[in-house]
């Protein structure tokens, strides 16, 4: 979890990779899609009552946005109430998985032995 106090240091075109690294640690995610790499910080705070479904109750989305000389470009925050101005892109990558059926998954293993 990311501290958001750390992150009001950031300043475009002054902070590197290496420095926003530095302060705010690894990311939870980073985006390839287009020219820029963009990381994206994720937190969140849920509320877990027995075997109710858990409820988040703070969620805090950070985007930094770098450009090809790996500077700081854009700094975008968003909290739970604006999630929805989230726009996710088109471009993906899709992976192809080979679905086994459920006799093959049963009985695929017979036969096989493995040392212990």
């Amino acid at each position: 979890m990311f501290e958001f106090s750390d992150y009001d240091l950031l300043k475009e075109a002054v902070f590197s990779k290496d420095r926003v690294l530095k302060n705010m640690g690894s990311p939870s995610l980073i985006s390839d899609i287009g020219d820029d790499q963009t990381w994206i910080y994720l937190s969140q705070d849920v509320e877990k009552i027995l075997f109710l479904k858990p409820k988040v109750i703070k969620r805090q989305i950070l985007t930094l946005k770098f450009d090809k000389e790996n500077m700081l470009e854009e700094i975008h925050s968003y909290d739970i109430g604006s999630q929805g101005d989230i726009k996710f892109s088109s471009l993906h990558t899709e992976v192809k998985s080979i679905k086994k059926s459920f006799f093959k998954d049963i009985f695929s293993n017979i036969g096989q032995v493995r040392p212990q």
